[in-house]
C-alpha cells in the first residue's frame, strides 16, 4: 500500500509540474533562512517574543509555536507576517517557543527559548476597616496564585495565602503606603501600584463632670477600644495622665471657669484632643442677679447661666428683703424669671441661690427695684359722625375707675374698671375736639393714685359730599392661562381708595366688550360679585369690572378695571399623565388630563421617546419594547373641538428600566448564630434571575458586604453576633440584543443578632499552609490555619494527578499533620484536608495545590558575582544556580533583570545566560537574575538578591597621540577604548608642561581631539585629557606625553 500511495504521488507530482507555466518553471528558487528567536520578554501573563529573519517573499509567513511544559504540555502554533508578536498566556506556568518561515518551501525551525509566565496585578484592592491602630485590606484572588506578598511602605514583605491582611500596631493619624503581590510558589507576579491610607486620629468623646464642689470634681469620658491611657489637659496645660476613664480635678477656686480636653495615648502616639468641656466650680455666693424692662406690674430677673447647677432659685422680696413676696425654682437651662402682678411704684428686693443636687448656695446680695406709674394704652376713636364720636382704651389690670375728659374737662368719673370705651355727644360739625381718659389706682401703701391723662385729637364731620375717591384701579386674577376659559371663575379686587371717614360698601358689575376691549362695554346680567364663572357667551369677548365705594358722604366711582383677553373655548387646566410601570414590557396607559370647554372635545394620541415621535404610536396605551429602555418616555394628547385644537404634553416620569421591583423582598428563618436565614425574592417585573448578597451593619445605617454570602440563603456565623443583617437582591435581565441589565433593592434589615449561646461550626479564616520539599522521600508538615473557634484538629493527605480534576484521600492512615512524600505521589498535586470539629460540627478547610512533587525544590538562593572592581559598566558578572533538592537531573535557564525601585522588575532584553555585562542604560539601577531549574516533572524559579552601586566606567586602553611635535602642526589623539559610550559623552582637554611632564596646565579653548601647535608651546610637552561623565560618576584618562615642541 505503501509503494501504491508513493506512485500516485508521484503521478500527480508529475502532472502538477506539467501544468506550471513557463514563465514560473523559470523563476529561481528562493533560499529560505531559518529564523532565530533573539528575545522573549515576560510582564506578568503577557509574553513579547522577538526573532530576526531575513525578507519574507510575497504571501509567506512565520509560524511562532508556543509549548507548555508539564506532565500534559499543550502546544499553539500561532501565523505571524512581523518578527514579534504579544500574547496573553496562562500564569505561573513555563513555556518554550520556536519560530520558523512558512514560505513556498518548508522552512527550518528556529532554536528554542523557554520562559516562564506570572501574574498580573491582584484587582479590587480595597481599605475594608480602619481604626487608630490597624488597618485591614482586602482584594480579589489572582488566578493561579497560591499566596501573595504585602508591602508596607519600604518593610519587608509579608507573605498571606489569603486575600485579606490586616496591619497592625500602628500609630494614630499615621499615613502609610502599601503593594500587594501575587506569588506562586517561589513564582512572584507583578505588584500593584502603591495604595495609600491613614489611621484614625479623633480623640474621646462624651467628656462631662460630676462630683462638682467649690474647689474640685471628677472629669468623665467614653472609653476608646485599644487605648493604653489618656492625658488630661486644663486649657493647654497639662495635668496628668489616667489609665482609666475618670480624672479627679481639684485645688480650683470657688465659682472659676476652665476648659478641659483628654487625648488618647496609644504606645508612644496619642489621637486629636477632645472637644473642650467648660466646667464651673461651684459658688459659695452667686453673684446680684440684674433687673430689668421694669413695669408698673412686671420685671424680669436675669443673671449669667452656670452650665453645672441642678436649678435656680429665685426669690421676691419686699422693700425690707425679709417678707417673702413670690419664690421661683428655675430650670439649669434658663437665665431669667419674670415676676408679674406687682404693684404700681412699689418697691421689691430679688435675692438668688444656686442649686447643685442636695446643696444650695447662700443666697446672693440683693437686687432691689421700684415698678413704675401704671399708664392707659390703646387709645382710639371712632364712630366720629357730625356730632359724635366714641373714645376707646385697653384695659389696664390696676385700675379701680376711669374718668374721661373733652378738650381738659372732666365729663364722666367713676367709670367701672370693666368699661373700656366712652360715647361723647352733642358736639358740634366740623369742630376739632381732644378727648382723654385717665385711671385712678391703689398703690402698693394703698395710698389712692392716678394715671396721667392720654389725649387724642380728631373733627367732626362736616362736608357730605366727600365721597371716596379712587387711588388704584380694581385687578382682575385669572386661575389659569392668559385668557378667560369657559367655566373659568375670574377674582377680582375693588381696588384701593381713599376716604374719610372710611368705606362702608362697594358695589360691582362685570362687563363684555363689543369692540374688542377698546371703548365700548355692555353689563353682564346678574354678574355684581367680586367672582364670575366665564360662560360660553363670552367666547371671543374682553371681560372688566366696574366698582364703586361708598363712606357717609357718598359713593365714589365707578373705577374700571384693564379688560382681560378674549374669552376662549378650551384650555387644558391639568396635564395628561402617563401611567403604569415604566418598564419593559409593561403596557403605560395615558390619563386625558383635565381640560375646559363648553364644546364637545375629540382627543388623539401620539408617544414619544427621547422627544422623537414613535412610529405607530398613537392609541391611549403603549407597551414598552426592548428599544425604549434607558429612554425617556412621554405622550402628547391633542384636544380638538369645533373652534380648534390644543397640544399638550405629559410630564417625564424618568427612564424605562429593564427590571423593576414592585413587591420588596423579605427575609425569614432563625435569628441566631448557627442559625439559616432565607430571603424570599419579592415580585419583580421582567427580572429573568435574581441574585444575592448579604450585609452586615453595627448601626443599621453603615452595611458591609458579608464575603462569600451570595445564595439565597445564609447561614449566621458568630462573627455576626450584635450585628444587623439585611440582604441586596438584584433583578438581572438581558435585552434581546445581549445588553445586561441590572436593578439592586434591600430587604428590611433583621433586629440585631443574639450573642452566641450554643457554639457555632468553626469558620476558617486563613487556610493551612504545607511546608517542605515537594520531593518524593521528603516529609511535608501542615498548620490547621485560622478558624473562628478552636477544636479537635483532624488531618487527611490527598493528592490529584497534573490536569485533574478530582482530589483523592492517599491512604487511610495519612492523617497526620505531616506526610512522607511516597513513590505513588510523583508527578502529582498533594494537599491536606483539616477538620475542626465541635459540639455542633466540622467545619473543613484545605491547604493550597502547590508544585507538582517532584518538582525542582530550591533550599539555597543563587548568588550574584561582582566581578573585579564592584559593579561596573562592561564588567562581566556571573550567576550561580543556587542549591536545589530534585530527584533527577536539572537544566537551568537565566533571565537577568532590572529596577529602579526594587519593586517593580524588568527583563532585560537579551540577557538570557549566566554571565552579563552591564550596559550604561542599566547605570544606577538594581540587577537580579531569575534562576528556572527544570527537570522531568516541572520547573521553578527563584531569584537572586539585588546588586547596585554602579562605579564609573573605566577605560580598557588610554588615548594615544599622533605625535608630530613642531611648531604649527596639528596634533591629534584616539579616545581610547571604552564600554560603551560614544563620542558624544566626551569631554576633550589639551594640557602643557614645561617642567618635563610633572606638573601640566589646561590649554586655553583647545578642547577637541586635535591641537594646532603655537610657538608659545615650543620647548613643552603636550597631552589630551579625555573625561567621561556618567550618572554613576565621572573619569579622567591621559595620553601618554608627547615629545618636546620643536620648532
Amino acid at each position: 500500500m505503501r509503494y501504491k500511495n508513493m506512485a500516485i504521488s508521484a503521478t500527480l507530482a508529475a502532472l502538477f509540474f506539467n501544468l506550471i507555466p513557463a514563465s514560473y518553471a523559470a523563476t529561481p528558487v528562493v533560499k529560505i533562512v531559518k529564523p532565530s528567536v533573539l528575545s522573549v520578554e515576560v510582564v506578568g501573563e503577557t509574553v513579547t517574543i522577538k526573532w530576526s529573519s531575513p525578507k519574507l517573499p510575497a504571501k509567506a509567513y512565520f509560524e511562532v509555536e508556543l509549548k507548555s511544559k508539564g506532565e500534559t504540555p499543550t502546544v499553539k502554533v500561532i501565523r505571524a507576517t512581523t518578527t514579534s508578536l504579544s500574547r496573553v498566556l496562562i500564569p505561573y506556568t513555563n513555556y518554550s517557543v520556536r519560530v520558523k518561515s512558512k514560505a513556498i518551501a518548508k522552512g527550518a525551525w528556529s532554536n528554542s527559548k523557554g520562559f516562564t509566565t506570572l501574574g498580573s496585578p491582584v484587582n479590587n484592592v480595597n481599605i475594608t476597616e480602619t481604626t487608630h491602630t490597624a488597618v485591614a485590606i482586602s482584594w480579589e484572588p489572582a488566578v493561579g496564585a497560591t499566596g501573595y506578598e504585602v508591602t508596607l511602605s519600604n518593610g519587608v514583605p509579608k507573605a498571606t495565602q489569603a486575600n485579606e491582611f490586616t496591619f497592625s500596631g500602628l500609630k494614630p493619624g499615621v499615613v502609610e503606603r502599601f503593594s500587594i503581590r501575587p506569588i506562586s510558589g517561589v513564582l512572584k507576579g507583578v505588584a500593584t501600584p502603591f495604595f495609600e491610607f491613614t489611621t484614625e486620629t479623633t480623640g474621646p468623646t462624651n467628656l462631662f463632670a460630676t462630683l462638682i464642689s467649690t474647689y474640685s470634681f471628677t472629669l468623665n469620658w467614653n472609653a476608646m477600644a485599644g487605648a493604653d491611657s489618656y492625658n488630661i489637659y486644663q486649657d493647654v496645660t497639662y495635668l496628668g495622665n489616667s489609665k482609666t476613664t475618670t480624672f479627679n480635678v481639684g485645688s480650683l477656686a470657688p465659682g472659676s471657669t476652665t476648659n478641659y480636653a483628654v487625648q488618647a495615648v496609644f504606645g508612644n502616639a496619642v489621637t486629636e484632643a477632645s472637644t473642650k468641656l467648660e466646667v464651673t466650680t461651684v459658688t459659695e455666693t452667686p453673684v446680684v442677679p440684674t433687673i430689668s424692662q421694669v413695669t408698673s406690674v412686671s420685671a424680669i430677673a436675669s443673671w449669667k447661666i452656670n452650665t453645672n447647677v441642678s436649678t435656680y432659685t429665685v426669690t421676691l422680696y419686699d422693700s425690707s428683703g425679709t417678707t417673702v413676696v413670690a419664690t421661683r425654682s428655675v430650670n439649669a437651662t434658663l437665665s431669667s424669671t419674670t415676676f408679674t402682678g406687682l404693684s404700681p411704684l412699689t418697691s421689691y428686693t430679688v435675692g438668688l441661690a444656686e442649686v447643685y443636687g442636695a446643696v444650695t448656695t447662700n443666697s446672693s446680695p440683693l437686687a432691689s427695684f421700684t415698678t413704675t406709674k401704671t399708664d392707659l394704652a390703646g387709645l382710639t376713636i371712632t364712630n366720629i359722625g357730625t356730632t359724635t364720636a366714641t373714645l376707646n382704651w385697653a384695659s389696664n389690670p390696676s385700675a379701680v375707675t376711669y374718668e374721661v375728659f373733652r378738650d381738659g374737662t372732666s365729663i364722666a368719673t367713676a367709670i367701672t374698671p370693666s368699661t373700656f370705651s366712652y360715647n361723647f355727644t352733642a358736639m358740634a360739625p366740623g369742630v376739632s375736639y381732644k378727648l382723654g381718659v385717665r385711671a385712678t389706682y391703689l398703690s402698693g401703701t394703698g395710698a389712692t393714685l392716678r394715671t396721667d391723662l392720654q389725649e387724642l385729637s380728631f373733627t367732626t364731620l362736616t362736608d357730605l359730599s366727600k365721597a371716596p375717591i379712587n387711588a388704584t384701579s380694581p385687578v382682575i386674577t385669572l386661575p389659569y392661562a392668559l385668557n378667560p376659559i369657559v367655566g373659568a371663575t375670574l377674582t377680582a379686587t375693588v381696588g384701593t381708595w381713599t376716604a374719610v371717614p372710611a368705606v362702608t360698601s362697594y358695589t360691582q358689575q362685570w362687563q363684555r366688550s363689543t369692540d374688542g376691549g377698546t371703548s365700548t362695554f355692555i353689563d353682564i346680567a346678574g354678574a355684581t360679585a367680586l367672582t364670575y364663572v366665564v360662560t360660553a357667551s363670552d367666547v371671543g369677548f374682553p371681560l372688566r369690572i366696574r366698582v364703586s365705594a361708598t363712606n357717609i358722604n357718598g359713593t365714589g366711582g365707578p373705577q374700571a378695571s384693564t379688560a382681560t383677553l378674549a374669552g376662549a373655548a378650551l384650555y387644558n387646566v391639568s396635564l395628561p399623565t402617563a401611567r403604569g410601570n415604566f418598564v419593559k414590557g409593561q403596557i403605560l396607559e395615558v390619563s386625558d388630563g383635565t381640560w375646559s370647554s363648553p364644546y364637545a372635545i375629540t382627543l388623539s394620541y401620539q408617544w414619544f421617546s427621547a422627544g422623537s415621535a414613535i412610529s405607530g404610536a398613537i392609541s391611549s396605551t403603549y407597551t414598552l419594547p426592548d428599544a425604549q429602555i434607558g429612554k425617556v418616555i412621554t405622550v402628547a394628547v391633542t384636544a380638538s373641538t369645533i373652534n380648534g385644537a390644543v397640544t399638550v404634553t405629559s410630564p417625564s416620569r424618568g427612564t424605562v428600566l429593564a427590571v423593576s421591583n414592585t413587591v420588596l423582598p423579605t427575609i425569614s428563618g432563625s435569628l441566631r448564630v448557627g442559625g439559616t436565614l432565607t430571603v424570599a425574592p419579592g415580585t419583580w417585573l421582567n427580572a429573568t434571575t435574581n441574585t444575592y448578597q448579604w450585609q452586615s451593619s453595627s448601626d443599621s445605617s453603615t452595611w458591609n458586604a458579608i464575603t462569600g454570602a451570595t445564595s439565597a440563603s445564609r447561614i449566621l456565623a458568630s462573627s455576626e453576633a450584635g450585628l444587623y443583617i439585611r440582604a441586596q437582591v438584584f433583578g438581572n435581565y438581558t435585552s434581546g440584543s445581549a445588553v445586561d441589565y441590572q436593578t439592586t433593592v434591600y430587604t428590611a434589615a433583621t433586629a440585631v443578632v443574639p450573642a452566641n449561646t450554643v457554639a457555632a461550626i468553626a469558620t476558617n479564616s486563613v487556610i493551612p499552609v504545607v511546608t517542605g520539599a515537594w520531593i518524593q522521600g521528603t516529609t511535608l508538615s501542615a498548620t490547621t490555619g485560622t478558624w473562628s473557634s478552636n477544636g479537635t484538629f483532624t488531618y487527611q493527605w490527598q493528592n490529584m494527578a497534573s490536569g485533574g480534576t478530582t482530589w483523592a484521600n492517599i491512604t487511610s492512615s495519612a492523617t497526620s499533620s505531616t506526610y512522607l512524600l511516597a513513590i505513588g505521589d510523583a508527578g502529582k498535586y498533594v494537599r491536606v484536608q483539616v477538620t475542626n470539629t465541635n459540639s455542633s460540627g466540622a467545619g473543613v478547610a484545605y491547604s493550597a495545590a502547590r508544585s507538582l512533587v517532584g518538582t525542582p525544590y530550591n533550599t539555597a538562593l543563587p548568588t550574584i558575582s561582582s566581578g573585579s572592581g564592584g559593579v561596573r559598566i562592561g564588567t562581566t558578572h556571573t550567576v550561580t544556580n543556587g542549591t536545589w533538592s530534585t530527584g533527577s537531573t536539572l537544566t537551568y535557564a537565566y533571565q537577568w533583570q532590572s529596577s529602579a525601585d526594587d519593586t517593580s522588575w524588568a527583563n532585560i532584553s537579551s540577557a538570557t545566560s549566566a554571565t552579563f555585562a552591564p550596559t550604561f542604560d542599566l547605570a544606577n539601577l538594581k540587577l537580579r537574575v531569575s534562576v528556572t531549574a527544570t527537570n522531568d516533572v516541572s520547573s521553578a524559579t527563584v531569584t537572586t538578591d539585588s546588586i547596585q552601586g554602579f562605579l564609573p566606567p573605566q577605560p580598557t586602553a588610554i588615548p594615544t597621540i599622533f605625535d608630530t611635535s613642531t611648531v604649527g602642526s596639528v596634533i591629534t589623539s584616539t579616545f581610547g577604548t571604552w564600554p560603551g559610550p560614544t563620542t558624544s559623552g566626551f569631554v576633550y582637554q589639551w594640557q602643557k608642561s614645561t617642567d618635563g611632564g610633572l606638573t601640566w596646565a589646561n590649554i586655553s579653548s583647545a578642547t577637541l581631539t586635535t591641537y594646532t601647535i603655537l610657538s608659545a608651546d615650543l620647548g613643552s610637552r603636550l597631552r589630551l585629557q579625555i573625561t567621561l561623565s556618567t550618572n554613576t560618576g565621572s573619569i579622567s584618562e591621559f595620553s601618554l606625553p608627547s615629545k618636546v615642541i620643536s620648532p
